[in-house]
């Protein structure tokens, strides 16, 4: 299990609103559209990768997954939600 930060920049308002519900009931918020899910499996994020892009991602909109470490800093890769397998 690994802990996940979830960061978005949408443009329209009205997805923006649905994503930040969707997020609100599967992750902790940490700022206003930055989210936290801690302990996640690597199904789980796939899951919630795929959830994202059905509420209807445009391609100006911005998601970013990152897998984050209990302690310290690490530098790597985020999901790529147009190829969300990547982790």
């Amino acid at each position: 299990m690994q802990s996940y930060l979830v960061c978005y920049d949408i443009c329209d308002e009205k997805l923006l609103r649905r994503i930040a519900k969707h997020m609100e009931r599967v992750a902790q918020r940490i700022q206003y559209s930055v989210f936290l899910l801690p302990d996640s499996s690597k199904e789980e994020i796939q899951a919630l990768a795929e959830e994202i892009c059905e509420l209807g991602l445009r391609k100006r909109d911005d998601v970013r997954i990152y897998p984050i470490k209990r302690a310290g800093i690490v530098l790597g890769r985020g999901v790529d939600l147009k190829n969300s397998l990547t982790l």
